[in-house]
């Protein structure tokens, strides 16, 4: 009996932990000015920081799979706005299902309306939060293949901000 409740817990274990995706690029075509590449508990990742803030003209910024960015460790972009308020863009990566019941961190009515929406088994969020704001989901894609390797592209200016992602 405890064999059998060992065996389904690694099951379910490995099973919700199996939705990762991972950010090549980055564009940048809002009013939006990135400044640093941040853990959830916005630690800087030097590394990737340096990237975000020499972006070329074309505001693209190429990222490395090893770079491993994205809902892997909820990975965050921390900008300003030309207001110069705090942006957080922050990157979530969950089975389809989860969402849907309300289970996934940051499940709003917004997000489990995207993954009713999908057919994809796994469920890719980009959320914005502004200084004092709640957290606003601007972007969604749905996905099948763990460590799926994506481009973000942001949108949008003057606090209406939209995020699309693309395989």
């Amino acid at each position: 009996m405890i064999k059998k409740i060992v065996v389904l817990s690694l099951l379910i274990f490995s099973y919700t932990i199996q939705a990762r995706w991972i950010l090549v690029s980055i564009q940048n075509k809002s009013d939006l000015v990135l400044l640093q590449a941040a853990h959830h508990n916005e630690v800087e990742i030097q590394s990737l920081s340096s990237k975000i803030k020499n972006v070329d003209s074309f505001n693209t910024i190429s990222l490395q799979v090893d770079d491993l960015f994205g809902s892997v460790g909820n990975c965050k972009i921390i900008g300003k706005n030309p207001a110069g308020d705090k942006i957080t863009i922050s990157l979530y990566g969950d089975p389809t299902h989860r969402v849907a019941n309300g289970r996934a961190l940051l499940a709003d009515s917004q997000s489990r309306q995207a993954a009713f929406a999908i057919k994809e088994s796994m469920l890719a969020r980009v959320f914005l939060q502004a200084s004092q704001q709640h957290p606003e989901l601007i972007g969604y894609c749905g996905y099948e293949t763990d460590n799926q390797v994506m481009t973000l592209v942001v949108t949008g200016s003057l606090g209406n901000y939209q995020a699309k992602l693309f395989f």
